[in-house]
């Protein structure tokens, strides 16, 4: 597990699941897109809009699809330092910084106005396929991120997904965060 305590004064966001060059997404989910090259442009310019060159952005994994050789062209055409945590679908670490990516890592905890944040591309024990559960969350964070499930939930057991499916197409904000968890307390 990565510690990351960022003492940065530049903004932080979150995004998890952009899927771009993904072919099949529509399979998986409801996308407002005529075509893969209308989504593809529409969620680097929503991300473009929301993101400034020194923002810092944790993407909680599952970047794109399709020929690998096509990533380092995306990620440059993407604002900020990003920290990619890995999804189910994208390539081992050391093939992602070579696309582009600032840092990888599987696991992050990280520290973000106070606030301890769990980061991770599946959300906590969720159950897999083949039966087992994962993964283990660390013993102390104050909120647990996640990807992977699309649109299917925004939160669940106390999980927050902050897949691009759930938060208009674009990487959201801790105050975005904190406000869905502070609701969930307000009105259980």
């Amino acid at each position: 597990m990565n510690w990351i305590n960022p003492d940065w004064d530049r903004p932080v966001r979150f995004t998890a699941d952009t899927h771009l060059r993904h072919l099949k997404i529509s399979d998986y989910v409801t996308r407002p897109f005529a075509s893969l090259r209308e989504m593809d442009a529409f969620l680097i310019r929503r991300w473009n809009e929301l993101v400034a060159p020194n923002d810092l952005v944790f993407h909680l994994g599952d970047f794109a699809m399709g020929d690998p050789r096509n990533w380092p062209a995306l990620r440059r055409q993407l604002n900020g330092f990003i920290v990619l945590v890995l999804g189910n679908h994208d390539r081992n670490a050391a093939f992602m910084r070579k696309c582009g990516f600032d840092d990888v890592a599987r696991n992050v905890v990280v520290t973000v106005r106070g606030v301890r944040l769990w980061l991770n591309h599946y959300p906590v024990r969720e159950p897999t396929k083949r039966g087992t559960r994962r993964p283990a969350a660390p013993s102390a964070y104050d909120i647990a991120l996640c990807g992977h499930v699309h649109d299917a939930w925004l939160v669940q057991n106390g999980v927050i997904n902050v897949g691009v499916d759930c938060w208009d197409y674009g990487p959201v904000t801790l105050d975005q965060i904190t406000h869905v968890q502070e609701s969930l307390i307000n009105n259980p």
